[in-house]
């Protein structure tokens, strides 16, 4: 095991860029550059390159019960990593931050699992942002793509619920900050994808527009999983039947997936609709701020809600 050997782990947040930043990833694996282990944008076939590396992203670090991780520890991390490669590793799951489903471990079971499953390596969580009324409206057109919310007020509507369960501050980045220093790893914030892309490019001495552009034969520079459709039937079940806001049957679900698209509406956002969302997320906004200024970060709350 080479101590020496970064981790650099993008943790989130949601609605950040995440698909653009893992097709960044992508092309620098494809170059040779890192050892990449997360998800790739593009055809289903080509998402993972083992059913061993689609578990870890998938399913050990986000929902496996503390019996199967201890487990899946003993049997598999020394399958996931070669000491004869020296490539530094990336991993990259914008849900590391948060849940897709309510009932997925929380974030500091993450962390915690992500160390133990790199221990003795050189741990460091990338923490990418938003503005927050950007990001206000890419949750709302993704909720939307997936058929969860059919229009504004429905989502207004599920914010609100989902405000009472307690579980808003944690899409905040003092939350996400306050856990992976408390865990003892180093934190970067990057204000926008471009800025971490840019940083990728800069960790592996390559020209940032490389990794804009995806590779044309990604497909054939991937292993690709024979088992992937028992895979993602079973995942995609797993995250999205337990909604209970889930408004369509699950062979829509299943036959629309693959276009990311439900067929709602895409009309423009009303003029208060900022407004209102503004009014159920930002309940807490004061302690977020005091949270940021403590920590010398005056410059994140700024731009994101300024």
């Amino acid at each position: 095991m080479d101590s020496n050997r970064n981790i650099n782990v993008h943790l989130g947040m949601i609605r950040c860029g995440s698909t653009t930043i893992q097709k960044a990833l992508t092309r620098a694996e494809h170059l040779g550059a890192i050892k990449y282990l997360g998800f790739r944008p593009g055809p289903i076939e080509t998402w993972y390159r083992s059913n061993l590396e689609a578990d870890l992203i998938e399913k050990v670090i986000r929902f496996y019960h503390p019996v199967h991780f201890d487990r899946w520890l003993d049997n598999n991390v020394h399958l996931l990593i070669s000491d004869d490669d020296l490539r530094d590793i990336w991993l990259s799951n914008e849900n590391f931050s948060g849940s897709c489903v309510w009932r997925e471990n929380s974030v500091s079971t993450k962390i915690e699992r992500i160390g133990r499953i790199f221990q003795g390596y050189q741990i460091k969580f990338d923490i990418v942002i938003r503005k927050f009324d950007d990001f206000a409206r890419s949750l709302f057109f993704g909720y939307n793509k997936i058929g969860q919310v059919c229009d504004e007020y429905s989502f207004l509507t599920y914010i609100r619920r989902v405000r009472e369960t307690g579980i808003i501050f944690q899409l905040f980045p003092s939350y996400l900050h306050q856990l992976s220093r408390e865990a003892g790893y180093d934190v970067t914030f990057f204000l926008t994808p471009l800025d971490y892309i840019e940083s990728i490019a800069k960790k592996i001495s390559c020209d940032k527009e490389i990794l804009y552009t995806a590779p044309e034969n990604v497909s054939e520079s991937i292993v690709c999983l024979k088992s992937s459709k028992t895979i993602w039937s079973g995942i995609d079940k797993h995250r999205y039947l337990w909604s209970e806001r889930n408004t369509i049957s699950d062979e829509d679900f299943f036959s629309e997936r693959k276009n990311l698209i439900y067929g709602h509406t895409k009309e423009p956002l009303s003029s208060d609709f900022i407004s209102k969302f503004r009014d159920i997320f930002l309940y807490d906004i004061d302690e977020e701020k005091k949270y940021l200024s403590e920590q010398g970060l005056d410059h994140i709350s700024k731009f994101l809600f300024d």
